[in-house]
């Protein structure tokens, strides 16, 4: 939003002024980005820092926590997973669509995130396949990624 509300005339009460907003958008995602790489550097293997917390995610829905302090662990787990999402986003704007492919497969509760990655990829085009198999190479375990692709 802070690279393209400028270029919008519609969204120019946000970017221009004495305290244009776009620009502290940029400013705390950057942040954020930070923090997470603070939390887990880019040289450390994400997959078993998503194995050693992804249980605990799953344990306390941030929407249905109550204690402040949890719920800042997870909001700081999820901006860690999102900081290793957003470059192949960034790299492939077009695959922001398949977001719109996530959840057409019933639900079903305590889902595996392996069986969550393979409903997404079959209720998706064929063009977002690459994405969601670039994304079972970053959060399965090698053994599952081998399992599933042969």
């Amino acid at each position: 939003m802070s690279e393209e509300w400028p270029n919008h005339k519609e969204f120019s009460k946000w970017t221009t002024g004495d305290k244009p907003y776009a620009p502290s958008l940029y400013s705390y995602a950057q942040d954020r980005i930070d923090e997470a790489l603070a939390k887990l550097p880019l040289n450390q293997d994400f997959r078993i820092w998503f194995e050693s917390q992804e249980q605990f995610m799953r344990d306390h829905p941030v929407g249905l926590e109550k204690d402040e302090k949890t719920k800042e662990a997870l909001r700081n787990d999820y901006t860690v997973i999102a900081s290793r999402i957003l470059p192949l986003l960034e790299a492939h704007p077009e695959n922001w669509e398949a977001v719109s492919y996530l959840n057409l497969t019933p639900h079903r509760d305590n889902k595996t995130l392996t069986d969550h990655l393979a409903d997404w990829k079959t209720s998706c085009p064929e063009r977002f396949r690459p994405f969601i198999e670039e994304l079972e190479r970053m959060f399965l375990p090698l053994a599952i990624k081998v399992a599933t692709d042969g």
